[in-house]
């Protein structure tokens, strides 16, 4: 550990070998400072010198810190080092889980001593401030160590902890791994990840975990067995346990267990028995409540939102409409997903949004910057959730409301915007104090969010408890510091005393939770009830006094940052599909710079820089999607958005002549086609772009419902009147029920490549469309039969790829099927060998479309796809 403190010497006064801290006191003698015993049969009593205690660890005295074990000699001492009088000097407090709760952990305030845990007869409050978690470790009283892992990850960590090692295991002490290295890791407020990740230091842990912190309580954390539902709620049958893993990726949706995770049966479980409460019973101590704001980028264009469609968005990964939104989400042991999707009726392990990736903190390769691994979903910490927010300017995605690096200072930094939510499908609410306080009422109220909790093995209770106690002193007395403090100032909240506790700091900045009207039903939490708890004077003061929920500006009058993309990407393109597009060399973007001076625009030698305010710089790009430049993002984009693919790709020319709507495009409030049309994140503008666009973004401006027929019919057209003889862009290739090729294509026909050989098992609710391989045929059909149901229905959205939706109707069915066949020459819909859908039969005579091209099936333009050629006009001024 000396490495690890002698690079932060400025910041860290003492150094010391982690394996050997040395904990000084400056106590007085212990016969002025009595502790006691925690448990067994001495539970309560005094300990005096020699005095053993026959459970858990002694308080006080000579043995104070040691595990005492009845009839026996304590084997170890808690302390490395006692002082001269035999007396511990506090110790470890080691807490993994919740990123939320980060400005908490941060906060001096979050360890001031309260009620005298160190025994120097010194108490914060009235103007004294004690802290007891000093940056100067040689006389610090706690070592606080946080692991910000997310909080059901923490969770997991705890249990494991727990079961395997000191207390109940028979082998060396599980440690919490590294890599992977948290989200932010803490000691004593120094962000020791910020220093360089866990594998270039010794790592700051060297005991077990003692507390677990969620932002929501441990049951709604518990997976249940039986029967999954996407509305479940916690404890009942089948709460947490969806099995669906990640699309491209073996990563659970899962919640936890507070089971061993590989070997139960030698080291059995904690529980959650409060009833008959043993030595493995998990006690759950809340601490405030905590708002959870649903972010969005600027760029998606969307305002307000209702609770219906955040549920279909997380579910399905679209919105009811059918637009395919990017549901940006934290991986399923995330507190913040936790609380948001509980708050929504959604059963968190069925919150997976567009379902995609491994956890972004497992692997070091991902990025929150545009770019080839640039991912938003399955986020391991709020700030990679937000980041990824503020990249993809398709996402919508939820963090905490208040904190110094969460939803409001976000906000107010233009990285992002506060969405409105209508609880009541009516009327719209914004999260600010008012709202979150005042929050019986669902049309006034906002009703999203949880209980900060503190999770032990044992009760963190004050001596004389009938029921176990928690076996390490100085966690007990960290948490006993929290409550006794948050009970004083719910007791008395003026009152000078409380002045800089760690209760006014949560009252002032996040919420006591006697202060809301109302709080979630444990059962049932998208409903708000009563607050059994609620104190008339802590509300009034915490309404007066907090701040920490005020302040997030208006939707649209802060900045609109640009997204920032990977300077010269050297991870390698995927490799291109069948009847897909090229991708750009390696190191370079297709606007052909290296992505080091921001975005290429359509005027010669003008960039539009990173993180800067689009509504300032170029108003004009601040909509994704919108190529014609109405404001709007709909079906009436797509011939602009053609003729600008066609432009870059094949004229290859910098002033864009086809691309008339870029007419209104000045020096002044350029355009960059690669900010209005790079949907799947990667930096570029491609034909997978265009593919997303009319697959899940080509809404009906009249319903506001998708209508991929009319998209990729409008596709085709425009392409072949800018070409003059391709109607086919895509290059698609139909093929009939017998498997040969059928020699005529209709424009919008690639709207049935959904599907590759082996892929009709896979339903990838949405995401980007992935099961396109060039061809149309009896793959195609198996697999729109597959994906049958309604989707305004989420009973059978949950689990259908809309893009199988042939004909605009938001209904997978028959005629669907029907479509499928008559753009592969008609006939029976049973033609397919193996495939029965009792769909009756095609007409032979096509007639679906009006207009048709007889070309070949296989036609390439050798300037629609490969790499795409530098610009001539303006060289990249940026290094590699």
């Amino acid at each position: 550990m000396n490495q690890f403190f002698a690079k932060n010497k400025q910041t860290w006064r003492g150094i010391m070998m982690m394996s050997a801290l040395v904990f000084a006191t400056g106590q007085a003698a212990w016969a002025d400072n009595p502790k006691y015993c925690q448990g067994g049969a001495g539970d309560g009593e005094v300990c005096t010198s020699g005095t053993q205690c026959d459970w858990g660890l002694c308080d006080g005295g000579s043995n104070v810190g040691e595990e005492c074990q009845e009839d026996s000699e304590c084997p170890e001492s808690f302390c490395d080092v006692v002082d001269g009088s035999g007396i511990c000097a506090g110790g470890e407090v080691n807490i993994s889980g919740a990123t939320l709760f980060d400005a908490f952990y941060r906060a001096p305030a979050s360890t001031n001593d309260y009620i005298d845990a160190d025994g120097d007869g010194v108490f914060t409050g009235g103007g004294i401030v004690d802290q007891l978690a000093s940056t100067t470790l040689s006389t610090t009283w706690w070592l606080v160590n946080v692991r910000e892992v997310g909080s059901g990850n923490g969770l997991a960590e705890f249990v494991r902890s727990h079961l395997e090692g000191s207390y109940f295991g028979s082998g060396p002490q599980w440690f919490p791994p590294c890599p992977p290295e948290p989200d932010v890791g803490l000691i004593n407020r120094f962000d020791w990840t910020s220093a360089g990740d866990c594998t270039a230091n010794p790592y700051p842990f060297r005991d077990e975990i003692h507390l677990g912190i969620m932002d929501v309580p441990t049951t709604w954390f518990v997976k249940q067995s039986g029967t999954t539902h996407w509305d479940r709620n916690p404890v009942e049958t089948g709460y947490g346990s969806n099995s669906l893993k990640a699309w491209n990726a073996n990563q659970s949706n899962a919640l936890k267990s507070l089971s061993h995770p590989t070997d139960p049966g030698t080291y059995g479980s904690l529980n959650l028995n409060l009833a008959s409460p043993d030595d493995r019973t998990v006690y759950d101590t809340p601490i405030a409540w905590v708002p959870i704001a649903i972010i969005g980028n600027r760029g998606v264009g969307i305002e307000n939102v209702t609770k219906a469609q955040l549920q279909h968005l997380f579910v399905s990964g679209r919105l009811p409409s059918g637009e395919n939104i990017v549901a940006a989400t934290r991986d399923s042991g995330s507190g913040t997903r936790n609380g948001a999707m509980n708050s929504l009726g959604i059963d968190p392990s069925f919150g997976r949004g567009d379902n995609l990736d491994i956890k972004s903190s497992e692997t070091l390769t991902i990025t929150d910057n545009i770019g080839p691994d640039f991912q938003v979903t399955n986020m391991g910490g709020s700030s990679r959730e937000e980041a990824a927010v503020q990249n993809s300017r398709l996402a919508i995605g939820y963090t905490g409301l208040s904190g110094s690096s969460r939803a409001i200072a976000d906000a107010q930094g233009g990285k992002y915007e506060i969405l409105s939510v209508s609880f009541d499908g009516t009327n719209y609410v914004r999260p600010n104090k008012d709202s979150v306080l005042l929050n019986c009422d669902p049309a006034t109220g906002f009703l999203i969010g949880g209980n900060e909790t503190f999770a032990s093995v044992g009760d963190p209770g004050l001596p004389g408890s009938t029921v176990p106690a928690m076996r390490d002193g100085a966690a007990k007395d960290y948490l006993n510091n929290l409550t006794a403090s948050i009970d004083a100032f719910i007791t008395a909240p003026s009152d000078p005393a409380n002045n800089g506790t760690p209760g006014e700091y949560l009252a002032t900045q996040f919420s006591l939770a006697g202060a809301l009207d109302c709080t979630p039903d444990p059962l049932n939490p998208d409903v708000f009830v009563t607050n059994p708890d609620y104190n008339p004077d802590l509300a009034d003061w915490t309404y007066a006094n907090q701040t920490g929920f005020d302040g997030a500006p208006a939707y649209g009058t802060a900045n609109s940052k640009s997204p920032t993309r990977t300077a010269s990407p050297t991870t390698a393109w995927p490799a291109p599909r069948p009847g897909d597009c090229g991708y750009p060399a390696t190191g370079f973007y297709s606007d052909g710079t290296n992505g080091s001076s921001g975005y290429l625009t359509i005027h010669p030698g003008v960039f539009i820089g990173y993180n800067v305010n689009l509504n300032t710089v170029a108003p004009r790009s601040s909509l994704i999607g919108d190529f014609n430049g109405d404001g709007l993002r709909n079906v009436n984009d797509v011939p602009a958005m053609m003729a600008a693919y066609y432009d870059r790709y094949v004229l290859a020319n910098p002033n864009f002549p086809t691309y008339a709507p870029l007419a209104n495009s000045t020096t002044g409030n350029p355009v960059s086609i690669d900010i209005i049309g790079d949907f799947n994140g990667d930096g570029n503008f491609d034909c997978r772009d265009v593919r997303y666009f009319l697959d899940g973004l080509a809404l009906n401006p009249a319903s506001g419902k998708l209508t991929r027929q009319n998209g990729f019919y409008t596709a085709d057209l425009k392409w072949r009147t800018y070409t003059g003889n391709d109607s086919n862009f895509f290059n698609t290739v139909i093929y009939r029920p017998n498997g040969t090729v059928f020699s005529y294509y209709a424009y919008g026909a690639s709207r049935a490549d959904v599907a590759s050989a082996g892929a009709s098992t896979e339903t990838w609710p949405g995401a980007e469309p992935h099961g396109q391989d060039g061809r149309v045929d009896c793959t195609d059909a198996e697999y729109v039969f597959d994906n049958f149901g309604t989707w305004s229905n989420l009973e059978d959205a949950q689990s259908i790829d809309l893009s199988a939706d042939m004909n605009n109707d938001l209904i997978v069915n028959c005629n669907d099927i029907k479509a499928v066949f008559t753009v592969m020459g008609g006939g029976s819909t049973n033609a397919c060998p193996g495939l029965t859908t009792n769909c009756g039969t095609v007409p032979k005579v096509i007639r679906a479309y009006p207009v048709w091209s007889h070309i070949a099936p296989i036609k390439i333009e050798p300037t629609h796809i490969g790499p795409v050629p530098p610009p001539s006009f303006s060289p990249d001024p940026g290094g590699p």
